[in-house]
């Protein structure tokens, strides 16, 4: 069977290799905060003769305490392939807010290649609470 880990503050700080989590508050203003880093590793995949890394720059949860309408989650996402020659990126970035009405999500997604974009989009959606 899958166990789902409970997060106590002994493992609090520990996931994916490189990877660190911090909570903060609740400050003077009740604002409360979680985030995620996790820098990216190379890994070497043999049989392909490339390099992957991916991680996460920042990922960041936080509201201010009592007040679900203040919710803001936010990611900063990316990945990358390389080889002799060859080399391409994908990041990804996301802004999620809510309040007693709508979800309002702003998406971006940027390729590149060999450091120059090669494909980008961005999209906000206004998502009706209707089914929350």
């Amino acid at each position: 069977p899958f166990t789902v880990p409970l997060v106590t503050d002994a493992n609090r700080s520990r996931g994916p290799s490189g990877a660190s989590f911090g909570h903060t508050g609740p400050d003077e203003q009740g604002r409360v905060a979680m985030t995620k880093r996790w820098d990216p590793a190379p890994v070497l995949i043999e049989d392909a003769g490339t390099v992957h890394e991916v991680g996460w720059r920042e990922w960041r949860m936080e509201m201010d305490a009592g007040d679900p309408a203040s919710c803001v989650w936010t990611g900063d996402h990316i990945a990358s392939w390389r080889r002799d020659g060859w080399g391409v990126s994908v990041e990804a970035r996301f802004e999620l807010r809510a309040d007693a009405q709508i979800f309002r999500l702003r998406e971006s997604l940027v390729a590149r290649e060999a450091g120059e974009t090669i494909f980008e989009t961005a999209s906000v959606s206004i998502i009706p609470r209707d089914l929350v």
